[in-house]
């Protein structure tokens, strides 16, 4: 096939052959350190944050206040921690309800199973952590739950 015009030569209009597809990530590849090299394709992950009524209570302000937005859906890489979480609900929150909430005061918790108990996540854990720890054979998006002691 001949170049088109303005093309150097020995250059062609058809893109070049795909890589083949790479193996799945072994268990070693997917530890929590960081550092290592992420697979294709999964370093984006989609969370959902929900108020932890639980924990807050079904009479809180904060949910009261709130309503439908008290719920959050975002998607993010998977190197976020969760004080990058935190940071994010405290601004929104902060907006929406037009007070001073403060990052100290939040909790994230993670629900690996249906009906199963609440575990706090620390604010250091990134993502990635909390994914192969806790979400690792879900499809689905993680659902992490919000506490704050405001109201």
């Amino acid at each position: 096939m001949s170049p088109r015009p303005g093309m150097p030569p020995g250059t062609s209009t058809d893109a070049p052959p795909s890589p083949p597809p790479s193996e799945p990530p072994s268990p070693r590849q997917m530890k929590c350190a960081e550092g290592l090299p992420e697979p294709p394709g999964l370093n984006e992950v989609e969370i959902i944050l929900r108020p932890n009524r639980t924990l807050m209570g079904r009479n809180c302000t904060v949910v009261k206040s709130l309503k439908l937005r008290a719920t959050r859906y975002l998607r993010t890489t998977i190197n976020a921690s969760i004080d990058h979480l935190k940071e994010y609900l405290q601004y929104c929150l902060s907006h929406d309800l037009q007070c001073d909430i403060k990052v100290a005061d939040m909790s994230i918790y993670v629900q690996p199973a249906p009906h199963g108990p609440m575990i706090e996540v620390k604010g250091t854990q990134t993502i990635r952590c909390v994914r192969y720890k806790y979400w690792r054979f879900s499809l689905s998006p993680i659902t992490l739950y919000y506490c704050c002691k405001k109201g």
